[in-house]
């Protein structure tokens, strides 16, 4: 790890020739190519990774989103980095209330700048810190956060290399016309892009006509992503959470009352974050996606039952079968309630 971060700094810090504004000694762009420079004689750069906005936020920048895709095109351009090094960015925090009103203000702008980025950007990504706590402070994560931050940046880098662009661009043409929605079950911003549906279908282990109780389906960032947490539908409690041999592999189901139940298939062994008889809210972790249990690859199956019968999902998730409106490009309103401390409606 290169560490090269100037707490406070605004992106136009971020630009050749830019200085800190509170140590106009500081450049941190140019320090920072600087020691990666160095670096290099001893490694190989395998990713940039971005926590910035607040002061932006604060400055309420309009002109952010253009002086961040210049930041990631001047990296690339002056570390020599090939398109495939992934430049992986993490959203803004919850936390920040009232307490810093103008980072709250600005920060909606800042993360639909992230989104547009990520949304026609090859090989940027974005992970979420909407969930994680502060130290106390309101404005810095604790060390716990840190932590689950750093994980996430890490499983962002492994889904982004793991897969080779020709199957990237073959994913992309399979499921060119798949229903793809937000919805609150994935941890990482992007849309839940439908693999398989609700239904009779011709099952992809045994080849046979059965009925599929659920959805399965990944994230959709730009590409196909195969490392994302998995999050609780809605306020529930941990009705089973377990590592199984059977079908559903590594599992949770949430009891979510007046006869509805959630389950959430095939996650990754020991990544499991709940324990049966514990309270979640609508967004919790539950664990990571994986491929355990009767799979083909990495997914999740979602499956929703109303008293014990499943029903179909999508109408819940997404206000049609098809393709919701709201695409990309536009932050959800479970992140706006996550920030203002709001549970969202399911």
């Amino acid at each position: 790890l290169i560490p090269a971060a100037v707490g406070g700094s605004p992106i136009a810090a971020w630009l050749p020739g830019g200085t800190d504004p509170y140590d106009p000694k500081c450049h941190p762009y140019d320090e920072s190519v600087e020691r990666a420079r160095a670096a290099r004689k001893d490694g190989e750069i395998v990713a940039v990774l971005w926590h910035q906005g607040e002061s932006n936020a604060t400055l309420q920048t309009p002109d952010y989103e253009a002086l961040l895709r210049q930041v990631i095109a001047n990296f690339r351009r002056d570390l020599g980095l090939a398109e495939t090094v992934p430049f992986i960015m993490g959203t803004l925090a919850s936390f920040y209330g009232e307490k810093y009103p103008k980072i709250t203000a600005g920060a909606d702008a800042i993360e639909t700048a992230f989104e547009n980025i990520v949304a026609d950007t090859p090989y940027v990504g974005l992970v979420s810190a909407f969930d994680l706590p502060d130290r106390g402070d309101r404005l810095h994560f604790s060390a716990e956060a840190q932590h689950a931050l750093g994980e996430r940046y890490f499983r962002m880098w492994k889904s982004m290399t793991a897969v080779s662009p020709a199957k990237l661009a073959a994913q992309a043409e399979k499921y060119r016309d798949a229903p793809r929605f937000r919805t609150p079950i994935l941890l990482d911003p992007g849309e839940f892009l439908v693999t398989s549906g609700f239904g009779d279908r011709t099952h992809p282990v045994t080849g046979e006509t059965a009925f599929h109780a659920g959805i399965d389906g990944a994230l959709w960032n730009g590409r196909m992503l195969l490392e994302t947490g998995i999050c609780a539908w809605r306020d529930g409690v941990v009705a089973e959470a377990a590592e199984t041999d059977g079908p559903a592999g590594t599992c949770v189901a949430l009891d979510h009352g007046d006869g509805l139940v959630s389950r959430y298939y095939h996650l990754e062994k020991g990544s499991l974050r709940v324990a049966a008889g514990d309270r979640v809210r609508a967004g919790g972790l539950l664990g990571w996606m994986g491929k355990t249990g009767r799979a083909t690859g990495e997914h999740l199956h979602f499956q929703i039952e109303k008293d014990g019968v499943p029903i179909d999902p999508l109408p819940l998730l997404c206000k049609s079968n098809a393709a919701c409106p709201e695409v990309t490009n536009k932050r959800t309103n479970e992140q706006t309630n996550k920030r203002s401390g709001e549970v969202p409606s399911p």
